[in-house]
């Protein structure tokens, strides 16, 4: 939070940037920070980011749902879980 100066007192400082969440992925790299979703906490002396994985985190994920139906789910209980509180119908 702050350094020594060379009579003893004590500075505190502190520093801002903003970047857009593209730029943030670009600097952290695509496989750290898998998505521009996300949220951001503060805490005391640091920050959390919170995502939400690859793609946008919102929809249905080909990888997520691949595995969910070789665990064997069918695939009204994939969409189901993807899209809840919707009906699935037949027209």
């Amino acid at each position: 939070n702050g350094y020594v100066l060379s009579n003893g007192s004590l500075s505190e400082k502190t520093a801002t940037i903003s970047v857009t969440t593209t730029q943030l992925r670009s600097m952290l790299g695509g496989m750290n920070m898998k998505s521009t979703y996300a949220s951001v906490s503060n805490h005391t002396n640091a920050f959390s980011l919170s995502g939400k994985g690859f793609g946008h985190g919102i929809g249905m994920s080909q990888y997520g749902a691949n595995a969910r139906a070789a665990a064997g789910h069918d695939y009204k209980k994939i969409l189901s879980f993807y899209y809840p509180n919707t009906t699935l119908s037949s027209y």
